[in-house]
């Protein structure tokens, strides 16, 4: 392969298909790295992947943000780790910076597999040989004490991402050890729970407020309708007219508000004036009832007194015929239908007793 066909984009595009294949994300991402990690070793010979390196790290020249073309160039590291040692590029700088455009773009699951794949890969970089100077390799365990410090630190207080990160210059330095590859997963584990919490809290809180807007505005609601309650004209003692008049707004009031707290006063006085407006109606047609039997037996004693009246003037006791017919017009009513008879009789009676006497019947 020419370098010349190494920096047509064509190239590279075949280049990451051939290394990365399908992306995918999710629960089966570390199944998958490994596998091209895998089909990398045993498809690709050296020449090849040195190869694909190049043309992998002039595209990366023009486009360092390529999430897929880094993705290829770390799968070919771990697959191919002298490869990237010749061109001397650090594989876990660039895995670094993968995962942080992975993180970013929102495929946490994705960089977190990618992570573990690089903690315990088998394939490490080799320690030249032969044996480092007394002074280095004190230095050295220095060095690693102090990172398994400050992660300890980090991670009792929460810092997870920073303890995490402490770890894993100290995988840098020894990257054999196992124990701290395990530290690493808890890490993660634990953020992973934590995460999880907060976004469990998050909700409930989102659920608690907006239960607690929904009171607030039924509570308020509530004070409104109690407010209109309170306004509606009163009805006082046994003004009829004022208790129909509450009456017919409280039921405007029920209607026009389906349903609220303190409904059930409303509804109890409602009732209450309805007993009320019974009770005054009852009691109107008794006094009704009353003033039309007294009127009956006016009318009766009217009536028998008229005829006593005229019974004694036939018999020629003008005096009782006066006294019964002036009796029967004080008992009947204005409109009485013998009233005009009544009176005729009354003036003729006393017009003839007015009548002076006769010359016979004084002598006699």
């Amino acid at each position: 392969m020419s370098a010349a066909n190494t920096r047509s984009p064509l190239i590279v595009e075949d280049v990451v298909t051939a290394l990365t294949g399908d992306v995918a994300s999710g629960p089966s991402a570390r199944t998958a790295l490994k596998d091209r990690m895998r089909r990398a070793t045993t498809e690709f010979d050296e020449r090849t992947a040195e190869a694909f390196a190049r043309a992998l790290l002039d595209s990366l020249t023009q486009n360092p943000t390529d999430p897929r073309q880094l993705e290829a160039l770390v799968i070919l590291g771990l697959a191919h780790p002298h490869v990237l040692e010749r061109h001397r590029i650090s594989l876990d700088k660039e895995a670094e910076r993968l995962a942080f455009l992975l993180e970013r773009a929102g495929e946490v699951e994705r960089a977190e597999s990618l992570q573990d794949m690089l903690a315990d890969r088998l394939t490490v970089e080799e320690v030249a040989t032969g044996e480092a100077p007394t002074k280095q390799r004190a230095d050295h365990d220095q060095l690693v004490e102090r990172y398994l410090r400050q992660a300890d630190e980090a991670a009792l207080a929460g810092r997870t991402r920073e303890a995490i990160a402490c770890l894993q210059e100290i995988h840098a330095l020894q990257p054999g050890r196992r124990d701290v590859t395990r530290m690493i997963r808890e890490l993660r584990a634990r953020r992973k729970v934590r995460r999880w919490k907060l976004l469990r809290g998050l909700r409930w809180v989102g659920v608690l407020g907006l239960v607690a807007l929904a009171a607030w505005g039924v509570w308020q609601r509530e004070l409104h309708v109690r407010e209109e309650f309170a306004a509606l004209p009163p009805a006082r003692g046994e003004d009829v007219a004022a208790l129909r008049a509450r009456l017919v707004a409280i039921d405007e009031l029920v209607q026009g508000q389906i349903a609220w707290f303190g409904m059930g006063d409303a509804l109890r006085e409602k009732q209450a004036i309805e007993e009320r407006l019974r009770r005054l109606a009852d009691r109107v047609d008794a006094v009704k009832h009353d003033e039309n039997m007294q009127t009956q037996e006016r009318l009766q004693e009217a009536d028998a007194a008229r005829v006593r009246g005229l019974m004694y003037a036939q018999q020629g006791k003008f005096d009782e015929a006066l006294k019964d017919l002036r009796l029967a017009l004080q008992l009947a009513p204005a409109n009485w239908e013998h009233a005009r008879r009544v009176k005729a009789d009354l003036e003729a009676i006393e017009a003839f007793k007015a009548r002076p006497k006769s010359t016979g019947e004084g002598a006699r």
